[in-house]
């Protein structure tokens, strides 16, 4: 933890370290966004019917402020519908990045190896070229022809 700001790992901590009631506090900050998201779909939904052609294709990030009173009441602060990405400290970075990596994994991208990727397209162009399988895998019209005219 940072200031004021923490992780939910660090709260988690701090609360078993005190035997506070994490999943109390936790099941408050739930309710928060569920809710808060349920006041603004049906407006989003209009926005998304007017400026998406197909849903499938956007997404948004919301970060949402929340603060714990003396009596571990959660209260909402704000909702940023465009939070900021910047990292100016360590925390910042290590809860950013995983927040990044949580969010293109919900949304189908994967990664990958920028020179393993090279490569395969490289091997499928020379397969498309020659017709010939390099990786092992399907057949082209010359592999099958050079496989029946093989004598063993």
């Amino acid at each position: 933890n940072v200031g004021f700001k923490w992780s939910l790992s660090a709260l988690r901590r701090h609360f078993d370290d005190q035997g506070l009631d994490y999943a109390e506090v936790w099941s408050q900050i739930k309710a928060i966004v569920t809710k808060t998201m349920m006041a603004v779909e049906g407006p989003m939904n209009t926005k998304f019917k007017m400026l998406v052609p197909n849903r499938r294709t956007c997404f948004e990030v919301f970060g949402f402020d929340i603060m714990l009173d003396s009596k571990l009441r959660a209260w909402l602060i704000e909702v940023n519908t465009g939070p900021s990405l910047s990292a100016p400290s360590k925390m910042d970075l290590h809860i950013k990045h995983k927040m990044v990596a949580n969010l293109f994994n919900l949304v189908g991208i994967v990664p990958y190896d920028r020179a393993q990727f090279a490569e395969a397209e490289k091997r499928r162009r020379m397969e498309r070229i020659t017709g010939v399988s390099f990786s092992g895998r399907g057949t082209t019209k010359k592999t099958v022809a050079a496989r029946r005219n093989f004598k063993a």
